[in-house]
């Protein structure tokens, strides 16, 4: 997940022309949009999944993030609409972004406060 969902977003980059074709679409700037949809997605869902973390455990939010992010991801192969389209990438951003917002705090989780100000003294 930490790889497949940054990837995601600029792997959409070089099949932007057939895609606008496919679709029939003549604005250059509705491709740019379908592209930095999915950031606005990345950059929304920390606001959302953070709090939703404290109340309900992590786990949970990365089997919620992680199917929403494969169901979108699916969405968006099989999209017939640049509308589809569009909208799926805006939830896939919003899937993939929890590794943002989640894995900081599930790795302080594992390690000892104690044991972490050691490891970073060390690389002095």
């Amino acid at each position: 997940m930490c790889i497949i969902s940054p990837f995601t977003s600029s792997v959409f980059v070089p099949a932007i022309p057939d895609l606008m074709k496919e679709f029939k679409a003549t604005d250059p700037y509705l491709s740019s949009f379908v592209l930095s949809i999915y950031v606005l997605g990345y950059a929304i869902s920390p606001l959302l999944t953070s709090p939703l973390s404290e109340l309900f455990g992590k786990v949970p939010l990365y089997h919620l993030c992680n199917t929403l992010l494969s169901i979108s991801t699916l969405l968006c192969g099989t999209a017939d609409a640049l509308g589809t389209l569009t909208i799926a990438r805006l939830f896939a951003g919003m899937g993939g972004s929890s590794v943002l917002a989640l894995a900081p705090s599930s790795i302080a989780d594992v390690f000892h406060p104690r044991s972490v100000v050691l490891s970073l003294l060390s690389l002095l």
